[in-house]
């Protein structure tokens, strides 16, 4: 097991500079022949407050789950130039990211239109003896099919992999009239007081 740390949550940057920085600490909880990867990042947190005000929420929704496909492992560039080629002097990284799709509900912040089919990049998964694991994230039992979500993401992102894809900056489960911290249950408000709160923040 390794256990390293990032500051950025930015997609690349994020994965690229705890990876880079790694260092190996036995974990005698892993599975045998398993090789797991694991990432702690500085947490945004999960106030609404704070989530509705955040510059980086470049797209703001709602959706509903509708599959979660099997994970994949990419190499790419560090400095955000595609997939990595063999031979090359590029710094590179390899990660495993989970094709979560979804389909946009209601459309808070963006280009995007109620109906449009998403793929969102939920990153850790199991590809054969190699796992990511992420601290501070959403847990991928988040990502039902069926699940209806509340969204902070950056814009949709080709890694280099031939996928666009959405990563969030924070994810909220809605159930029950309440929009709820996918991270933390703590952080709960109703959901039509959170979309009046995104709104005043979106200046729409």
């Amino acid at each position: 097991m390794k256990t390293v740390s990032a500051r950025t949550l930015t997609l690349v940057a994020a994965v690229a500079a705890a990876l880079l920085s790694a260092c190996a600490v036995g974990n005698g909880s892993a599975a045998p022949n398993l090789d797991v990867e694991r990432i702690s990042v500085y947490e945004l947190g999960e106030d609404p407050q704070d989530a509705a005000a955040f510059t980086g929420n470049e797209l703001i929704f709602e959706a509903r789950v509708d599959a979660v496909e099997a994970a994949r492992v990419v190499n790419v560039n560090t400095d955000g130039s595609g997939l990595h080629s063999a031979g090359s002097a590029k710094d590179s990284v390899e990660y495993i990211y989970t094709p979560v799709k979804i389909t946009v509900t209601r459309v808070h912040k963006g280009d995007l239109k109620d109906g449009q089919a998403l793929t969102l990049r939920y990153l850790g998964g199991q590809v054969g003896t190699k796992a990511l694991e992420m601290d501070g994230v959403p847990s991928i039992d988040t990502y039902q099919p069926g699940t209806d979500l509340l969204l902070f993401t950056q814009e949709q992102v080709d890694v280099g992999d031939g996928v666009q894809a959405i990563t969030p900056n924070f994810a909220y489960v809605i159930a029950d009239g309440l929009a709820v911290g996918a991270v933390d249950s703590e952080f709960a408000l109703d959901v039509d007081a959170f979309r009046a709160l995104v709104r005043s923040k979106a200046g729409s």
